[in-house]
């Protein structure tokens, strides 16, 4: 049932939408987008986020969608360009264990070829995007290395299956491609929640976390890992960019407590390392994080404070963090409508020069 106060917000969005797009086409907009399409997009996020109810998010329809359907949109639209990667939307696993598919997988891959493992974001709440498809197939084929796969993981989405249903997945996911095929030369990479699942993972597999049942050794932690907005607080607090940044991001404050809600109820238990990696001190992130290591954020997002501050805490040399000046939330998953239109983001030019300079 759609709760009157988001009816109320429908009613008031076209004004808002109509001023935004006088000022991007004048002065400018507060929402640093490349496109009138992107922006109309980020205001609508922004105005009605902050203010539904769960029970308004629980009934979208977009979080029926499944990942077999979602495949086969992107399979049409990348038949149709001619740019198809191998094997895309081929089942790598289809259990009570966990679901993943390979968006590509090199023709005759052997355990030494490089395999990115992706987590997406989306809230726990949301499954994978079709943009987020879109985006792995364009750094693919701007990177040019056709020994290179990507594999991405279908977890269980909250609050139906809670912490730590989906991480458990993952771990699963991880074991049987590493320990039990051998695969040697694994990359992890995740935007948002999917940001703070490769964070737990990688603690996980230093020091094993009670919670996750598939206990993974030390020897097989990956090589590298990539981590785009990574969500690492989920006991928000209205403070600082949640504040400063509130009209500049798509997702708001407001958002980010439901998700964290959902994804656990126990406030005490969100407030720990095996669910907010940001509630951590120095010493936790001695020996965990690998020497190949990417962190990317927006400067105009809302939890780019926490971002930071978990950076200072984890002790990562700079060199390995990327701001994108006035960037948003997960930017990784905008402007993918075109090959030309993403190469010229901040989150492909980042991605594409790390692999290609560490692969």
């Amino acid at each position: 049932m759609i709760s009157l106060k988001f009816l109320a917000l429908l009613f008031l969005l076209p004004s808002k939408l109509l001023y935004q797009t006088i000022l991007y086409f004048t002065v400018g907009s507060n929402f640093a987008c490349k496109d009138i399409k992107t922006l109309l997009h980020s205001v609508a996020s922004n105005h009605i986020l902050d203010y539904v109810a769960a029970s308004d998010l629980i009934g979208v329809s977009g979080r029926k969608v499944t990942i077999d359907q979602t495949l086969a949109g992107v399979k049409k639209t990348l038949t149709t360009e001619g740019h198809l990667p191998s094997n895309f939307g081929k089942m790598y696993l289809g259990s009570k264990h966990g679901r993943s598919h390979w968006i590509v997988e090199a023709p005759d891959r052997t355990t030494a070829d490089p395999v990115v493992l992706y987590l997406h974001g989306g809230g726990f709440l949301f499954p994978t995007f079709d943009t987020q498809l879109k985006a792995l197939v364009h750094i693919h084929r701007g990177l040019q290395n056709d020994r290179l796969s990507i594999l991405l993981v279908d977890y269980s989405l909250s609050p139906e299956v809670l912490f730590p249903g989906a991480i458990n997945q993952v771990a699963h996911i991880f074991h049987k491609l590493v320990v039990q095929e051998g695969n040697t030369n694994i990359w992890l990479m995740g935007d948002s929640a999917g940001g703070n699942m490769c964070v737990v993972l990688l603690k996980h597999i230093h020091s094993p976390i009670n919670a996750i049942t598939t206990v993974i050794p030390e020897r097989f932690r990956p090589r590298g890992a990539i981590l785009i907005s990574p969500w690492l607080n989920l006991d928000p607090k209205p403070v600082g960019s949640y504040l400063r940044n509130a009209k500049t991001d798509i997702l708001t404050f407001g958002m980010y407590r439901i998700f964290s809600e959902m994804y656990h109820p126990d406030t005490q238990l969100r407030r720990t390392l095996p669910i907010s990696p940001f509630y951590s001190q120095s010493s936790d992130w001695e020996g965990v994080l690998p020497g190949m290591l990417l962190v990317l954020g927006g400067e105009s997002e809302v939890i780019v404070d926490e971002l930071l501050r978990w950076v200072e805490i984890a002790k990562i040399d700079r060199s390995s963090l990327g701001i994108q000046p006035r960037g948003m939330h997960d930017e990784f998953m905008l402007y993918t409508e075109t090959f030309e239109s993403y190469k010229e983001s901040y989150a492909y030019t980042a991605i594409t020069k790390f692999l290609k300079d560490n692969l």
